[in-house]
């Protein structure tokens, strides 16, 4: 693809060869699925209870280990999470959260640890249970794994309506700072169930409360609001919260709108995008987004989103909006997604959460995955 040009002439030629590749994809070395079933290189778990299987996983996250090796953590619906080597799907590490009677969770991210700058943490949403816990990675104490309960080293919110209150919560992303003495700098947490927002936190330098939230925007509804501003946004289910750190904006995936909303930092509208833009090949144009749930980031502004309602995964440019390809159909048979809940993305390698077989399929991702590492500058992997 053509590199992103500053200018009116640039943009136009920008415009033009990104047209050219989708209508001869061959002659611009990049391939431009359309749908169908996803060539895949291999199936990581199966449907079940046991170490390494899924039980309707709903959320996934991945990251690098110290040693440079892959790893994803997963999210099922018996409130297990569960630390996978992304090669083999073997388990590293697992344990549940502290209550899941209740529900639970459908968000997970791997961001900054809020006090020590040269580790990471898992943030996690827990649903029902209306907070964001806080877990550190650490050495599994056996290799044995029952899957208790596990208390998390930090937890903040409640139920309610008002600020710092939650509705169930969807999703968490958090912004590094860069300064060691408190490496966090905000943490962006979705929710839905008459909520519909976005609330945007703060650390406060109290470790008995060491988060306080400093604004939100959106509130249930439809309405597309105005570019530039953070007011009048409507959001049904915003299920996935996602930074794209190398262009400093905040992605959001407004799930029952069937949209999804690039906004700045603080929070103001930059553009929906619904999937019908651009062309996956001759005159044919792309399906629009339904249900899209999950997402990750890739270099040049591009990302992958899962559509839980379409049965596949969509690789998108987020300035034109345009659909670069579509990886998979509805279904349970080989290369199929049935209700996918998120995608995440190592170096070349895509996994698609395959939530309703018990699954995750691996396959070439179209571009490389875009990495942050806590207190640092961002970089590709």
């Amino acid at each position: 693809m053509a590199s992103r040009m500053g200018g009116p002439l640039k943009q136009s030629i920008t415009a033009v060869a990104l047209t050219a590749c989708a209508l001869f994809a061959a002659a611009c070395g990049r391939s431009a699925p359309a749908g169908g079933a996803i060539e895949v290189s291999r199936v990581l778990g199966e449907p079940g209870s046991s170490p390494g299987q899924l039980a309707y996983a709903r959320a996934i996250a991945a990251d690098l280990d110290p040693s440079g090796s892959g790893r994803l953590v997963v999210i099922d619906k018996s409130a297990r999470i569960q630390i996978l080597d992304a090669e083999t799907g073997d388990l590293i590490d697992g344990w549940r959260t502290p209550a899941r009677e209740l529900g639970k969770p459908v968000g997970i991210t791997i961001g900054p640890h809020p006090t020590k700058p040269a580790e990471r943490a898992l943030w996690v949403g827990d649903t029902h249970y209306h907070r964001v816990l806080v877990y550190e990675f650490r050495e599994p104490p056996s290799d044995r794994f029952e899957f208790e309960p596990r208390e998390p080293i930090l937890s903040f919110g409640e139920f309610g309506r008002d600020p710092g209150q939650f509705i169930y919560v969807t999703d968490v992303a958090v912004l590094p700072s860069g300064d060691p003495a408190s490496p966090v700098a905000r943490v962006y947490v979705g929710e839905y169930g008459d909520n519909d927002r976005v609330t945007v936190f703060e650390p406060t330098g109290d470790p008995k409360r060491p988060f306080e939230p400093a604004f939100e925007f959106g509130s249930f509804g439809s309405e597309p609001g105005t570019p530039g501003r953070r007011d009048g946004i409507g959001f049904i289910r915003p299920q996935a919260v996602e930074l794209d750190l190398a262009r400093r904006e905040l992605l959001i995936s407004d799930a029952v709108n069937h949209r999804l909303g690039r906004f700045t930092l603080d929070g103001e509208l930059i553009a929906w995008i619904d999937g019908t833009a651009g062309f996956l090949d001759a005159g044919a144009t792309p399906p629009a987004l339904r249900y899209p749930y999950g997402m990750t980031v890739l270099e040049d502004g591009e990302i992958l989103l899962a559509e839980f309602g379409g049965g596949r995964i969509r690789h998108l440019d987020l300035d034109s909006g345009e659909t670069l390809g579509i990886y998979g159909e509805p279904g349970r048979g080989d290369g199929q997604l049935a209700s996918p809940w998120g995608v995440e993305a190592i170096g070349r390698e895509a996994f698609a959460l395959d939530s309703a077989s018990g699954r995750v399929l691996v396959f070439e991702s179209p571009g490389r995955a875009l990495r942050a590492r806590a207190g640092s500058d961002v970089v590709s992997r």
